[in-house]
C-alpha cells in the first residue's frame, strides 16, 4: 500500500539503516563506485527476510568504450563478478539484454570515435529527428536481441536475487 524511492548515495542515509525493505533497486550504480561490496552488503541489511534486490550493470569488461568514460564508470562486471558478490543472496533469475546488435552499435560507435578523435556528446540526441530515429531503430534491435538473452552476452548484466 505503500512506496517510498530514496535517490541519493545509499551509504550515506543514515536513517535507512532502521527500516527494511521489501525490494532494493539498484540499477546502473555499482559500476560507479569503487567498492561494490560494501553496496550489495548494505543492501543486504536493509532488505527483509525474502526481500528482493534487481541490479543491473554493464556487462563484460572487453566491452569498455568511450560511453563507460563518458558515463564515469569505474569498471565493467563479468557474470562471475555478479555471481561473487551477491553471493549472500539466492540468484532467482540472471541474465543479460543486448547481444548481438547493441553490443556491435556500441563496439562501433566507440571504435569511430577513438579512430577520428571525436568527442562523445549526447547533445545529438536533443534533436527531435534524431532522438525518435534511434527510438525507432533500437527498439527493433532489441527486440531481436532479447532472443540471446540466455547467453550472457548482453552488453547489460540483470539480476533478480533474493535474501
Amino acid at each position: 500500500t505503500q512506496c517510498k524511492f530514496i535517490a541519493g548515495n545509499i551509504l550515506q542515509q543514515r536513517s535507512l539503516s532502521k527500516q527494511l525493505f521489501d525490494v532494493i533497486v539498484c540499477s546502473e550504480v555499482i559500476e560507479h563506485v569503487p567498492d561494490p561490496q560494501k553496496i550489495i552488503d548494505f543492501a543486504y541489511k536493509l532488505l527483509k527476510k525474502n526481500g528482493l534486490i534487481i541490479l543491473t550493470t554493464p556487462n563484460d569488461p572487453k566491452l569498455w568504450s568511450v560511453l563507460d568514460e563518458y558515463a564515469g564508470h569505474v569498471k565493467r562486471f563479468r557474470v562471475q563478478d555478479i555471481k561473487h558478490l551477491l553471493s549472500h543472496f539466492t540468484i532467482l533469475r540472471l541474465y543479460t539484454v543486448g547481444f548481438p546488435f547493441m553490443r556491435i552499435i556500441i563496439r562501433c560507435y566507440d571504435t569511430i570515435v577513438r579512430r577520428t578523435s571525436m568527442k562523445h556528446s549526447a547533445s545529438w540526441r536533443q534533436q527531435k529527428i534524431n532522438n525518435m530515429l534511434y527510438a525507432i531503430i533500437v527498439k527493433y534491435l532489441l527486440r531481436f536481441d532479447d532472443l540471446f538473452n540466455a547467453l550472457l552476452r548482453g552488453t547489460t548484466i540483470i539480476v533478480v536475487a533474493k535474501k
